[in-house]
């Protein structure tokens, strides 16, 4: 017997601001200087690094890609320019 889901009740989840905030944080992390990341791009793909410098103008990388870079100090110390889009933002200001 096959059933056509007559006396079952459906259920319906308005969500209202009920004193709740939109997000989960009550703040967006920002990438700023100080900031711990991971780099998602080749050839320092899952590396993490601090970011030392946020340079304002876009940069031409060398595979001809234009974007805004982030000066990336490597935990062993090695210093490299990255495209913003490839960094994966882990700790917004590490001194709180």
């Amino acid at each position: 017997m096959l059933s056509d889901g007559a006396g079952k009740m459906a259920e319906l989840v308005l969500p209202g601001n009920g004193g709740q905030g939109s997000t989960l944080f009550e703040e967006e992390a920002v990438l700023q200087v100080g900031s711990i990341v991971r780099m998602l791009g080749e050839p320092y793909l899952g590396n993490i690094g601090r970011v030392a410098e946020l340079p304002e103008m876009e940069e031409r990388f060398a595979s001809g890609l234009i974007a805004r870079a982030a000066v990336v100090e490597r935990q062993d110390g090695e210093i490299i320019r990255v495209p913003v889009t490839n960094l994966l933002l882990l700790d917004a200001d590490p001194t709180e």
